[in-house]
């Protein structure tokens, strides 16, 4: 979504959240009474006075008994204060709306036709172009042995465990641009080719997927260890572009947590 249509969508989210602001304010005010009320300070402390008419300056003091009556009046006059915030926005978002285009310039080249496209650099390049570019990169893939079991996910691309088609599947669910295996360089270590390589398409920012599924092999563990280490020393720390599940026998790969994982990072 550009920031053009997220623009929009938000403003529309707000004109709905200031309906039901309006509607609910409206109905506190019809059972409000009639009136308003003036604080005066004395003594350090606030007397109350109930104004019948505009005309009213003054008053008719309201003594402490009758306190709900000064609340009542102050509810009121918050909630015609709120309302004429509220209907002043509502105006604005809608005179926004109405004069806004359909896309912003940033869409504009999306817009052209392919001909024209071809003729003219972008001032800002759209998310769909960034992305088409992207994903249409070509690359070298690890092989496969021929003795390792064909594991398709469900765009029939081949990946090495079941785990690895939970993830991948999971990926395509949430319609995130990914490539297997993509070859990077990690400082101590080389060429290393990650699980996942996925694109937040807003964001222009890749992020590296590393699944470590045999963590109950002492052997796995510290060649992962090692590994790890070697995505740290090159910049790429959990929670900004590394992202790790880990695996043993008693604690399979958690569905859930992925996809809360995928939501976390890439909404």
């Amino acid at each position: 979504m550009t920031d053009h249509a997220a623009c929009k969508q938000l403003l529309e989210e707000r004109a709905q959240k200031l309906s039901a602001l309006e509607e609910a304010s409206k109905k506190r005010l019809i059972s409000a009474p009639e009136g308003s009320l003036r604080i005066s300070p004395c003594n350090g402390t606030d007397q109350y006075f109930f104004r019948k008419q505009p005309s009213d300056r003054t008053g008719s003091y309201i003594p402490a008994k009758n306190q709900v009556l000064a609340k009542r009046l102050a509810q009121k006059g918050y909630d015609e204060k709120f309302l004429t915030i509220i209907q002043k926005e509502q105006k604005a978002i809608a005179s926004f709306l109405k004069l806004c285009p359909d896309y912003g310039p940033e869409d504009l080249y999306l817009h052209l036709s392919e001909s024209r496209q071809k003729l003219i650099i972008p001032a800002e390049e759209p998310d769909e172009l960034f992305r088409r570019r992207w994903e249409s990169q070509e690359y070298e893939k690890k092989s496969f042995q021929n003795d390792t079991p064909e594991l398709l996910t469900n765009k029939g691309e081949r990946v090495r465990s079941k785990s690895e088609i939970i993830i991948a599947n999971l990926i395509a669910q949430q319609d995130i641009p990914c490539r297997y295996e993509y070859p990077i360089r990690l400082k101590g270590l080389g060429i290393v080719h990650p699980d996942f390589t996925l694109l937040h398409v807003h964001q222009r920012k890749e992020f590296y997927w590393e699944h470590f599924g045999m963590m109950d092999n002492p052997e796995y563990a510290g060649n992962a260890i090692h590994k790890i280490a070697a995505y740290y020393r090159s910049g790429l720390y959990p929670g900004n572009q590394f992202i790790m599940t880990f695996e043993t026998m008693d604690y399979p790969l958690n569905v859930r947590e992925v996809r809360d994982m995928l939501v976390h990072y890439f909404s």
